[in-house]
């Protein structure tokens, strides 16, 4: 089995810690992805078998829809194959709880900033900069007026 988390995820871009989260891809346990695949009442296979039914009734009218028919099917038997392999993936993954909660939280902060500070972490980025040249700037000028203070008074 291979980790769920590798070293060099951990220094992505949020988008990139976020994406095998969001896809809930936790062994033993259908993914997000699958159930978006199968579960759901407007999952891909269930989608798809409305479109078959059509098809299908579009066949009987004229026949000359045939092909259209044939290529739903491949699609159907392509999604049922990823849905297969992603179940696969999934019950190889190892994840650690406490490394997940970890990532969650992390991914949670980043989120936080970007609410309070811009929409990218690169804007995120961009205003801690700004802050900090005006923390120093506010800083210089404090050990200014703190030196004329004590020149003043001497």
């Amino acid at each position: 089995m291979r980790p769920l988390w590798l070293s060099s995820r951990e220094r992505a871009p949020c988008g990139a810690l976020e994406f095998p989260l969001r896809l809930g891809f936790f062994p033993g346990h259908n993914c997000a992805a699958v159930i978006s695949l199968t579960e759901e009442d407007a999952s891909l296979l269930a989608q798809a078998a409305r479109l078959g039914r059509t098809l299908f009734d579009l066949r009987k009218i004229d026949a000359t829809a045939a092909p259209l028919l044939s290529l739903h099917e491949q699609a159907v038997a392509n999604f049922q194959e990823l849905q297969r392999e992603l179940s696969a993936y999934s019950d190889r993954l190892e994840v650690d709880p406490a490394r997940l909660k970890e990532l969650e939280e992390r991914i949670d902060l980043l989120h936080s900033l970007k609410r309070k500070y811009g929409s990218t972490l690169a804007e995120v980025i961009a205003f801690g900069e700004a802050a900090r040249h005006k923390l120093n700037n506010l800083d210089n000028a404090t050990w200014e007026i703190a030196g004329s203070a004590a020149n003043w008074r001497s």
